[in-house]
């Protein structure tokens, strides 16, 4: 792949949005948008206000190299897998491209397309091994979100040759939400609006768990399958993250289980099925076929909470959005879960 230094001529052109899941896995089934009843649930997104005088030149150092972004951004091109263009539009900046969320039929993450109204982002593949440089050159952007790119080592300084390219501090999915929603906002230049994004995203998540009580204390295991295997969710994981917020408890089998290759995931066998026992029980099937299949194990319906009802298939959205904590995000996955787990728990 030859590289890109120079920018094309500018062309006219409307501009698509979208987004990418997580690298490896993290799917679940379906796409449905439940509420949860409490209005400060739903998404913060400021609103679009030019950033303030004196906001530039700022500087964003990161892992792969520091970001220095000599005025505001006005063609944003946000490179990563999913939280690069959450926190964007959360700010109030609607990218000018997006990286494709291969995830959805449409491209676009199901709350992203909701706060996009009828702009149209473009949607850029990233998935391949290399990025395509001369699609994102020809974008004239005049900033590259990047803290979500699982490949940014491979690409940074290509990226950096068309624009300033904000990195991650530590690596995707380590950095918090928080501190990437913090350093995009310096990169454009609303900075003073994080702190406001930020503390209605938790708020949400804390009117919930005080608006559902009877999730306080009960045990949880959340498992996404992949090719066949079980890979639960371990104490660091951000979807374990949210769900004690909620005032869930992991279950105590599942806590000490070892790390596998996937962060904040442990892998559990067939024969270790009954360690994902707890209070509610929630799994995440790629297809039908990986659902039947563990559900024919022998082992399965001798769980608890299968025959209790206290088990259920986490839908695909839902999945995905809790996977990827960000301020639009993490109030759809709130909303959708709470209701599931309600149900699951008879409460």
């Amino acid at each position: 792949m030859s590289t890109v230094a120079t920018r094309p001529a500018r062309r006219d052109r409307h501009v698509p949005h979208g987004d990418v899941s997580r690298r490896h896995f993290l799917w679940g089934t379906g796409a449905a948008l439940a509420t949860v009843g409490a209005a400060g649930c739903s998404s913060p997104v400021a609103p679009t206000t030019p950033a303030p005088s004196g906001a530039f030149p700022v500087s964003v150092p990161g892992k792969e190299g520091t970001a220095t972004i000599p005025a505001e951004p006005n063609r944003l091109f946000a490179a990563g897998l999913q939280r690069d263009a959450d926190i964007a539009i959360a700010l109030g900046v609607t990218p000018v491209a997006m990286a494709k969320a291969a995830s959805f039929t449409s491209g676009i993450a199901p709350w992203v397309e909701t706060r996009l109204g009828q702009s149209k982002p473009e949607l850029v593949d990233m998935s391949g091994a290399q990025p395509p440089l001369e699609q994102i050159a020809a974008l004239e952007p005049d900033l590259i979100s990047a803290v979500d790119d699982y490949a940014l080592a491979n690409h940074y300084a290509q990226f950096s040759r068309i624009a300033p390219t904000l990195s991650y501090v530590e690596a995707q999915n380590i950095d918090t939400w928080q501190q990437s929603t913090t350093r995009i906002a310096q990169a454009l230049g609303r900075e003073t609006q994080a702190p406001g994004v930020i503390a209605a995203t938790e708020g949400a998540i804390a009117q919930a768990a005080g608006d559902n009580p009877g999730l306080r204390g009960k045990t949880f295991s959340f498992s996404v399958v992949y090719s066949g295997v079980i890979y639960t969710v371990l104490p660091g994981d951000a979807a374990a993250v949210v769900l004690t917020q909620l005032g869930l408890q992991l279950a105590p089998s599942i806590a000490g289980l070892p790390e596998s290759a996937t962060k904040g995931r442990a892998q559990v066998s067939a024969e270790q099925l009954s360690v994902l026992d707890a209070d509610v029980t929630i799994v995440s099937y790629p297809t039908p076929a990986e659902r039947a299949a563990i559900e024919r194990n022998p082992l399965f319906p001798s769980l608890d909470a299968v025959k209790r009802g206290a088990y259920f298939e986490l839908e695909f959205s839902l999945g995905v959005a809790l996977a990827f904590p960000s301020p639009l995000a993490t109030p759809y996955a709130v909303n959708g879960l709470v209701p599931a787990l309600n149900r699951a728990l008879s409460l």
